[in-house]
């Protein structure tokens, strides 16, 4: 016990040691209440938003340590300059970033005292109107510097000189050009520039051809058209260079005769319809190339044939109809994007000795021709994307050499049949996307082998049959979808796809199931047959199914549902049976059913659930019995302790409730009963005391009466639209301790047996006495503990039986001077808790108010 206090006590000083050092560090937070500090390793990073001027010296003064980086985002609105004594002479920081700023200038001494150590400075979205070339005189150290998003027109000559900028970025700005010397004095040293979102209409060529270490320029979103080329400028550093969105019309044979390292070159979202053959053959080293988005229509077959380095393309989004060649011996060549042009054919010639290539993209073009030979050299193909093209046939040895095929995608073609032997050299494929086709009939034979295989799409077809062991060989088959088909019957068919996950087969024409169709599915998760034609469900149809969670068989024709038809199915949470023919329902229907969370057996003809047939349904949350031609809810329909919290019963023609037909249900908190033909006498059998929904809309209850929702007091909102109600027979109503923000004028509009109306602890601001004319006998009003202000309406106020009103705890400051005028009977007023500065005498005078006296 000694060693163990021993071992805490260290432990304690230990702590204390640490908190006390940080103390020491970052600033007490009532000096310090507007920044936010956190200790590194050796300094510390400070964050003070909206900081002024002056709180920001005073905290800096406090700091001893030296701080990282300073972040200040969205400063005093009213800093415009950022002045000369912001920081102490003793301040260390490394990294300045001010950000959202109304600062148009900077003083030429405020970045003085820090320049023994700043290195990164960054003044983002502000207004500078020039660049402060003064305020960053003699900053030895800074290698880094962000004017983006600021109203700078001009970069002046030698702007940086005696500054040893490594990144400048200058985007977001209102630049037409840059001058000669613009950059001078950062020729050694600058290697990322970025002039991107300005408005410069030439490429910088002047300004930045002495930039011997520049690597990544960017000038995207500007209006450049043109490289101007000349003998002597070169940029041999560059590897980087975006001029994504400008105007590029053509690229010739000069363009890029600048830039001849490059390796990334981006040129996606021009309006280039010209490309030179010659354009990227000096460019050996290039790797990756973006020409996306351009309204390009041809390219010479030789276009690229001098970039082997080249790993990526994306021609995606332009007009070409031909690729005979161009992708062709590049022994590097990756990914390649060709969808959404006009691509007609693919013949063999396409990608001849481009054997890296692995994943390819020539989806969304029209397509009508795949050459036999056409990936024949895509030995390394990943993944193929030919969807939305006008495919009508597969030559059954076209993927014969892409061995590595793991995505295939084939949706939205033109494709009748396919033959068997088509995947018969590609093993490694998992999933295979040919839905929205015209394919008719699945032959055995066709997905052999595919022994990884784990999704395969064939919905929104034209299949009517599927052969028996046409997917003998997808042992690893997970989800299988066939859904808006044609499928009349279905064999053993999945007899060896014992790994499945999901199954999909609604929408087409099954009319029944082989009791074997499902046999050794026990990995199944999710299961759709809705909207087709079954017409019963048997015990050995589900026998297999013990992992099953969700089953739809809603919009069918069934009408027979065999005892422990469901059995099997111990994992099951959601049945839906709705839209069929079922008539009745029996204690053994869903016996076993002991995970089930939700059950629809709505627009069915069940006219009577044996007793006691939901008894095993011990988690059943949600149950929907609508429109069922039910009349009666006897004694035994729903079992005592079932856990139900919604229940529908619209449109079941119930007649008659009995007095025990819902005690039990101590969850329940959701009824709906709209539609059926109750009477007053029915809803005093409503004995719920957890209910707070109840609709019972379009039901006879002319005589309602005080007592007929006495069993449920828990009641929070009721629907009685088209109930014949000539009265509402409620004295009292009491609405405290909620969230409204209005009071529910329309709703109390027509009361006129109400005597008493509580709504205090809201959130109401405003109250409009004359909308409660509605209540002539109201005679206790209580709106204390809201946030009421202001007092309209009583001009046209009939309040005359009023006797109480309670507005204390409001935020009232005046009371108008006819407050309450008609109500001669008002004999108690609090006004206590409020913002009165004086007792309001004249709107609580004898004369109006005679009762109070």
């Amino acid at each position: 016990m000694r060693r163990l206090w021993s071992v805490i006590f260290t432990i304690v000083l230990v702590l204390w040691g640490a908190v006390k050092a940080d103390s020491e560090q970052c600033p007490d937070s009532t000096v310090n209440p507007s920044c936010h500090c956190h200790k590194l390793e050796k300094d510390l990073q400070l964050d003070c938003p909206a900081a002024t001027a002056q709180t920001l010296r005073m905290i800096l003064e406090k700091i001893s340590t030296p701080i990282q980086s300073l972040t200040v985002h969205e400063p005093d609105k009213a800093m415009t300059k950022l002045p000369k004594n912001i920081f102490p002479d003793s301040t260390i920081i490394r990294s300045i970033d001010i950000s959202r700023s109304n600062i148009e200038e900077i003083h030429d001494e405020s970045l003085r005292p820090l320049t023994p150590h700043l290195e990164s400075f960054s003044l983002r979205e502000s207004q500078l109107k020039e660049i402060p070339q003064k305020a960053f005189k003699g900053l030895s150290r800074l290698i880094a510097l962000d004017l983006e998003n600021n109203q700078i027109a001009e970069i002046p000559r030698y702007t940086f000189y005696g500054l040893g900028l490594m990144k400048l970025s200058l985007r977001g700005n209102r630049l037409q050009s840059a001058t000669d010397y613009s950059l001078a004095g950062l020729e050694a040293t600058l290697s990322d520039l970025d002039i991107s979102e300005n408005k410069l209409r030439t490429f910088p060529m002047n300004a930045v051809r002495r930039l011997e270490q520049l690597r990544h320029l960017r000038l995207s979103h500007n209006e450049i058209s043109f490289i101007s080329v000349d003998t002597y400028s070169h940029l041999n550093s560059l590897f980087y260079l975006d001029l994504s969105n400008n105007v590029f019309e053509t690229i010739n044979s000069e363009t890029f005769k600048v830039c001849l390292a490059v390796r990334t070159l981006l040129l996606y979202c021009n309006a280039i319809e010209v490309v030179h053959e010659e354009t990227f053959s000096l460019l050996q080293d290039l790797e990756t190339l973006d020409l996306s988005r351009n309204k390009i229509i041809f390219l010479h077959p030789t276009t690229f044939r001098q970039n082997k380095k080249v790993s990526w393309i994306d021609l995606s989004r332009n007009h070409l109809h031909y690729v005979s060649g161009v992708f062709a011996f590049l022994p590097n060549l990756e990914q390649l994007f060709l969808w959404g042009n006009n691509v007609l054919e693919v013949l063999s010639d396409a990608f001849t000795n481009s054997s890296s290539l692995s994943v390819l993209y020539l989806q969304d073009n029209a397509i009508g021709r795949l050459d036999q030979e056409a990936f024949l050299h895509l030995t390394n193909l990943t993944q193929l994307h030919l969807g939305s093209n006008f495919i009508l046939n597969l030559p059954t040895s076209i993927f014969s050499n892409n061995y590595n095929l793991s995505l295939l995608s084939l949706d939205a073609n033109w494709l009748i049949d396919l033959e068997p032997g088509l995947f018969e050299k590609t093993l490694l494929l998992r999933e295979i996307r040919l839905q929205n086709n015209k394919i008719q009939s699945v032959h055995k034979g066709v997905f052999d082998p595919l022994p990884e295989l784990r999704e395969l799409q064939l919905q929104h077809n034209e299949i009517s049959s599927i052969e028996d062991g046409a997917f003998r060989t997808l042992q690893s088959l997970q989800h299988i979808n066939l859904q808006d088909n044609a499928i009349t019957d279905l064999g053993d068919v999945f007899r060896h796809s014992t790994a499945l996950v999901s199954l999909q087969l609604d929408n087409n024409a099954l009319m029944s199931l082989h009791n074997h169709t499902l046999k050794g599915q026990s990995s199944v998760k999710i299961m759709w047959l809705g909207y087709n034609r079954l017409q019963k469900v048997e015990q050995a149809l589900f026998r297999d199914l013990v992992q099953v969670e969700k089953v739809y068989l809603n919009n069918n024709s069934i009408s027979l549902l065999g005892d422990r038809a469901f059995e099997a199915m111990r994992s099951l949470k959601f049945l839906y049976l709705n839209t069929n023919h079922v008539k009745q329902i029996t204690s053994k229907t869903f016996a076993e059913l002991h995970e089930l969370e939700e059950l629809d057996l709505s627009h069915n003809l069940i006219e009577r659930m044996e007793g006691r047939a939901l008894i095993n349904l011990k988690k059943l949350r949600v149950l929907d019995l609508s429109f069922n031609p039910l009349k009666v809810l006897h004694d035994s329909i729903f079992q005592e302790g079932l856990p139900i919290r919604t229940l529908s019963l619209v449109n079941c023609s119930i007649s008659k409730i009995e007095s025990d037909a819902f005690r039990g249900l101590n969850n329940l908190n959701d009824l709906n009963l709209a539609n059926n033909k109750l009477s007053v006498r029915d809803l005093r059998h409503l004995d719920i005391p957890g209910l707070r929904d109840l609709q019972l809309s379009h039901n006879k209850l002319s005589d309602l009466d005080e007592e007929a929702l006495n069993g449920l007091p828990s009641l929070q909102e009721i629907a009685l639209e088209n109930c014949v109600i000539a009265k509402l027979p409620h004295l009292e109503l009491k609405l405290n301790f909620n969230n409204l923000t209005q009071i529910p004028y329309q709703a109390l509009s027509n009361i006129s047996t109400m005597e008493a109306l509580a709504l205090s602890h809201n959130n109401f601001v405003t109250l409009e006495v004359y909308q409660l004319n509605g209540m002539p006998n109201l005679r206790h009003l209580d709106l204390s503990h809201n946030f009421i202000s202001g007092l309209t309406g009583f001009s046209s106020t009939t309040l005359n039986q009023l006797l109480s009103v309670d507005l204390s705890g409001n935020k009232l400051a005046t009371l108008p001077t006819n407050f309450f005028h008609h109500s001669h009977l008002l004999r108690q007023v609090d006004l206590s808790e409020n913002r009165f500065h004086h007792i309001p005498n004249a709107a609580l005078s004898e004369i109006t108010l005679p009762g109070l006296g």
